[in-house]
């Protein structure tokens, strides 16, 4: 099928993608770069918390570190060469190419000095056991996308990276929590459409556009992360420690 913009076809095409299988995420992004001519926004979004104890990706891995961090990575290995394209084009506005990827507040800090277990990035230790190590992954997880947004918007300064907590929000996402936790998990969530106010506003904010790197709160304002995160960030480089620990799990299917 030749490749289009909006206006050569339908608006809205369907790719099949599962993060947790680095092969399928190898096959969308390839798929999509046959289809398309260009790339101005993507919301890294999709995400497990509390994965049942033992879940593993189709690799081998941890399964939330798989799915909310290595898959994205990956997936955004291929398409940062559209987007570097598209953020060159003189027709692109300036700041208007953008990654967003979903990170977490700071409500509950995630383990680690920077935030990453780096000698234990899936958390196998028996310390991590039971419900308290499938939280401490999710925390992980979220934390890791927080990192890698400011690394990223270190390597490509041409396109805008940010990371965006939505906030607590009624969906499924819960689902794997004991009953009691899930009640108060909806008792105290808003409706899922503020998270997509909070996303629209990491995709289409001129503020953002101006602020490369920056961290956004619900619902649509720059705020920041946990502080042992931004610190190990700006103190001790773990931008570049997570990256090369991403490369080097994924670099198999490049």
């Amino acid at each position: 099928m030749e490749s289009r913009s909006t206006e050569q076809g339908e608006a809205v095409r369907f790719l099949k993608l599962d993060l947790g299988d680095l092969f399928s995420v190898k096959l969308a992004a390839e798929r999509f770069l046959q289809l398309e001519t260009r790339l101005d926004i993507i919301w890294h979004n999709a995400a497990v918390m509390l994965a049942p104890e033992g879940s593993v990706s189709k690799q081998g891995h941890e399964l939330t570190f798989a799915t909310n961090v290595f898959g994205p990575f990956l997936l955004q290995h291929f398409l940062t060469p559209i987007m570097v394209k598209t953020a060159q084009n003189s027709d692109t506005p300036k700041g208007s190419v953008r990654v967003c990827w979903a990170g977490a507040g700071n409500s509950v800090a995630p383990p680690g000095e920077d935030g990453i277990e780096w000698d234990d990035w899936a958390l196998s230790s028996p310390e991590f056991e039971g419900f308290k190590g499938r939280t401490a992954r999710y925390i992980q997880s979220k934390a890791a996308n927080a990192i890698l947004a400011t690394e990223m918007a270190k390597l490509h300064p041409e396109i805008v990276s940010c990371a965006f907590n939505p906030g607590a929000l009624k969906t499924d996402i819960a689902r794997h929590a004991p009953w009691y936790l899930r009640t108060v998990h909806n008792f105290m969530s808003h409706p899922a459409r503020f998270g997509a106010l909070t996303e629209l506003y990491a995709g289409l904010s001129e503020e953002v556009g101006e602020r490369s790197g920056c961290f956004i709160v619900p619902f649509g304002q720059i705020g920041g992360t946990s502080p042992k995160v931004e610190e190990g960030i700006m103190t001790r480089n773990s931008g570049k420690r997570l990256w090369d620990l991403c490369d080097e799990k994924v670099q198999g299917f490049y």
